[in-house]
């Protein structure tokens, strides 16, 4: 079996930035990171060790310092934690940092901001924070086609969204606005991977997406490969992989999301190759 691995694997700058914050400022008493810093489970786990703890709300905080996630922080959040005395490290990503300055700016200048995203995640839920919570969102098609006519918009995008979709969005709320002010604010790690994702998937039998189910930018990969390729998985750990996803491919092909640590595709690539052995062992024993 031959296993195609992508350019794009392994931690993103953002990622790598904000967690060289956290390790560094939990060498003295430990930090705390309200939600968590990254979406990956082990590498939370291995954060924990070192004494860098995720809670979920500013009661629980017991460490003299915080931590901002990748997605960041409402501004009022960051009030209420400067409030309490408490140091904060600003591990937010710089592309999402972009993304909430252009938000407050375009209201600031009298527009209405459409975000491109999910309203669930935590980085809208942050930029939301710096318009006070008057930002449109809009993740559907159908959800662009019912908006209002309006004199004056201005359109980002959450940094992990599906760069072809951003761009029909786009053109649908064109269509019912008279002003239109476009920032794309897709992190440029976000877009050359999911490139890769589709280029990879072309050539390929079968693709191993690796990284969290919570992970934004690793399902946008997921579903722009399974588009493209039937036989696309999102794997988290070798654990997810088994002999019969397996049966009659040549090739594999692997990416991660930007919050995927080197090691989990060593442990899947090394699962692989179990797999191949036992595959080719079952084939001389017929």
């Amino acid at each position: 079996m031959e296993i195609n691995i992508a350019k794009g694997i392994g931690f993103c700058y953002g990622v790598k930035r904000a967690l060289q914050l956290a390790k560094q400022s939990a060498n003295n008493g430990g930090a705390s990171c309200l939600g968590a810093i990254i979406h990956n489970e082990k590498v939370i786990e291995e954060l924990e060790k070192e004494g860098i703890h995720t809670i979920r709300s500013i009661e629980e905080l017991k460490t003299e310092k915080v931590i901002v996630r990748t997605h960041g922080l409402p501004p009022d959040v960051l009030k209420d934690i400067e409030k309490r005395g408490k140091i904060i490290i600003d591990g937010t990503c710089p592309f999402v940092k972009r993304a909430q300055n252009l938000a407050k700016s375009l209201k600031e200048e009298g527009y209405e901001v459409i975000i491109i995203g999910d309203p669930s995640h935590p980085e809208i839920i942050g930029i939301q924070g710096y318009i006070n919570n008057k930002g449109k969102i809009v993740l559907k098609e159908e959800e662009a086609i019912s908006l209002p006519y309006r004199k004056k918009r201005g359109v980002i995008s959450q940094t992990t969204q599906d760069l072809e979709l951003f761009k029909r969005l786009v053109s649908l709320i064109a269509e019912k606005t008279y002003e239109l002010k476009v920032f794309n604010t897709i992190c440029s790690y976000t877009v050359n991977r999911q490139r890769e994702a589709e280029e990879l998937a072309r050539k390929v039998d079968l693709m191993l997406i690796i990284g969290s189910r919570k992970s934004s930018n690793t399902t946008k990969l997921f579903e722009i490969s399974k588009r493209i390729l039937p036989s696309s998985y999102q794997v988290e750990s070798s654990k997810d992989l088994n002999p019969e996803m397996f049966f009659g491919v040549k090739k594999v092909g692997i990416i991660t999301g930007s919050s995927t640590p080197n090691s989990q595709v060593d442990e899947v690539v090394k699962k692989i190759l179990e797999i191949d052995r036992i595959i080719k062992k079952e084939k001389d024993n017929d």
